[in-house]
């Protein structure tokens, strides 16, 4: 099936007053008050990536037509190249790539995602695979059965996969891999294997890492984006000296942050109980499970889409046995983190509250 695909502006808001940003695990707190100097929002919300993008742009200057909007763009670009549901017209993307063992030309936006996503494979020990998608698919299936229920049918309550249905998966995604190659301009991909592609770990933080130089080149100091759960940019704001209030559900203190990424993973957002134990749509790629041993992980840290990988493989990792992973990477990326379970901190490196 091939069909259209584009990001739909949900409200487009102009004004004074800022519109209060939350996601599922942590809370964007943004005041409103008397601004110091006259100034000009260009703002808007749309839903690309399974999220809602709420893009809040600032300044004095009345004539830069839609810049919001070219914002929007870039999520929508990245939603349907990472997109492993539907072919799309005028490219390729993710799912065309998952139909063939043949090489498939491709645009650079996307060979350029998935030459990321195999370095921050290599980054992340392993934790974040992009070739995770059949394993990703069959434990939404079995966590989510609406997804695979005949209409009219009762729908079966959440389940585990089998061991032999898990082990499948990742004996697919060892013996699976990607071949990328650059050729006078020409960009290709080759799956080998029957594994199949699922960026969601790593597409949106790397949309909002280009969404994030966009804004910066473009010379904009006062912004946020707010992507959901896992990513939110965030540049000045008139008040606090230019910080934003954020907080993490749950934990009575708050951060305040300015000319920042947070990026955060947890299991709230696609959150399914069995047996007392929770399970979601973050899977280790080396035991199979879709269960982890924290509610989240927050990052703070200058790179979107690193982000977006990090605080997906930290959170499987753990502050336990792989503690000395976990802060070699926060290391190498100058990335502080939190992870917390409970309301309760668990363990935080460079984190400041107030």
């Amino acid at each position: 099936m091939r069909t259209e695909r584009s990001t739909f502006p949900l409200s487009k808001k102009r004004g004074g007053h800022i519109f209060f940003g939350v996601a599922p695990v942590v809370f964007l707190l943004l005041a409103c008050g008397e601004q110091k100097t006259p100034y000009h929002d260009y703002k808007a919300d749309y839903f690309a990536m399974n999220s809602r993008i709420r893009v809040s742009l600032r300044s004095a200057d009345e004539t830069l037509g839609e810049p919001e909007f070219e914002v929007g763009k870039i999520f929508s670009l990245y939603d349907s190249l990472a997109d492993n549901t539907q072919s799309v017209t005028n490219h390729k993307n993710v799912y065309d790539i998952n139909q063939t063992n043949q090489a498939v030309t491709i645009e650079k936006e996307l060979y350029d995602l998935l030459s990321f996503s195999l370095q921050m494979e290599k980054e992340s020990y392993g934790y974040v695979n992009p070739l995770i998608g059949n394993l990703s698919d069959l434990w939404k299936d079995h966590l989510h059965p609406e997804r695979v229920t005949p209409s009219g049918s009762k729908t079966p309550d959440p389940s585990i996969p089998s061991q032999e249905e898990i082990r499948a998966c990742l004996s697919e995604m060892e013996n699976s891999d990607l071949v990328l190659k650059e050729e006078e301009g020409k960009y290709t991909v080759r799956r080998i294997g029957t594994a199949k592609i699922d960026l969601g770990a790593i597409a949106k933080g790397y949309a909002a890492q280009k969404a994030w130089e966009w804004i910066k080149d473009n010379g904009f100091t006062a912004y946020y984006v707010d992507a959901g759960t896992s990513s939110i940019l965030l540049g000045e704001q008139d008040l606090d000296g230019g910080a934003w209030t954020v907080n993490i559900r749950g934990i009575s203190q708050k951060m305040k942050l300015k000319n920042v990424c947070v990026g955060t993973s947890g299991i709230d957002a696609q959150e399914a109980d069995i047996g007392g134990v929770s399970y979601s749509h973050i899977i280790n790629p080396f035991t199979g499970s879709a269960h982890v041993d924290y509610f989240g992980v927050t990052l703070l840290g200058q790179d979107a889409g690193v982000l977006d990988v990090l605080s997906t493989a930290f959170i499987l990792m753990g502050v336990n046995e792989n503690l000395d992973k976990v802060n070699a990477l926060a290391s190498k990326y100058n990335v502080s983190y939190v992870f917390y379970n409970d309301g309760e901190i668990v363990k935080n490196q460079g984190v400041v509250f107030q």
